[in-house]
């Protein structure tokens, strides 16, 4: 797999010299530029697979260059390596904390480029398995998802299929859509028809019994009333 590199450095000579190495050491192409800016300007055309920033220049330096840098998402996993011939550990750690994986000391030799070809390559290896494990992780949900969203399938996969399997897959989830639509209107029906049957059954037998039950009581108050005697009718 092809590997570039991109160089930030206002010093000709350090460019030339840090390209052959670059080269030799496994890069198959190396992208330069003089200044941070021009730099940031190159990077919105170009993704580097390691970018070397020289800590000194005129204009903006490596620090803010490489913040600069770090801004754009593209590189938020990209190995940035500062170069400088400043020794000490607070220049290791300025570095770091501004986005750099490390340091490599100018002038460089083949041992000093090697452990920073060694600390790119474990950083790309590590950010590989990160992925790795991310897409594994979240392929679960999307096969969750294309279940409960039925509709979603032929589009999802229309790119693969033929017009005509496309057209037999909407039908037939056509069909389902319009069956369980057919099922619920049926199931209200009887519902309703069940709810009226009961109703009226109801209804029925309350006008039964109520008749029965009033018809009993007049009769029971018709015989509790004595009809007048005759002696009464003739007083």
């Amino acid at each position: 797999m092809s590997k570039q590199a991109f160089l930030v450095d206002d010093s000709k000579s350090a460019r030339i010299v840090l390209s052959r190495m670059l080269k030799k050491s496994g890069f198959d192409g190396v992208e330069m530029a003089v200044s941070g800016e021009e730099a940031l300007e190159r990077l919105k055309e170009v993704t580097p697979d390691a970018i070397f920033v020289d800590f000194l220049m005129d204009g903006i330096d490596g620090l803010e260059t490489i913040t600069e840098i770090k801004k754009d998402p593209r590189f938020d996993a990209t190995p940035i390596v500062m170069c400088t011939a400043n020794e000490g550990d607070e220049y290791v750690r300025a570095a770091v904390d501004h986005g750099a994986l490390g340091i490599l000391a100018k002038p460089p030799t083949d041992e000093s480029l090697g452990e920073i070809i060694d600390m790119i390559e474990h950083h790309q290896q590590e950010v590989a398995a990160s992925m790795a494990a991310e897409a594994a992780s979240a392929e679960p949900e999307t096969i969750a998802g294309a279940e409960t969203v039925q509709t979603a399938e032929p589009v999802a996969i229309q790119n693969v299929l033929s017009d005509e399997d496309v057209r037999r897959i909407a039908e037939a989830v056509a069909t389902q859509s319009a069956e369980r639509i057919a099922r619920q209107a049926a199931e209200k029906v009887v519902e309703e028809t069940v709810t009226e049957r009961v109703n009226t059954t109801v209804h029925a037998y309350l006008d039964e019994k109520l008749e029965s039950m009033v018809s009993a009581l007049v009769q029971k108050g018709l015989q509790s009333v004595e009809p007048p005697t005759l002696s009464a009718m003739e007083g």
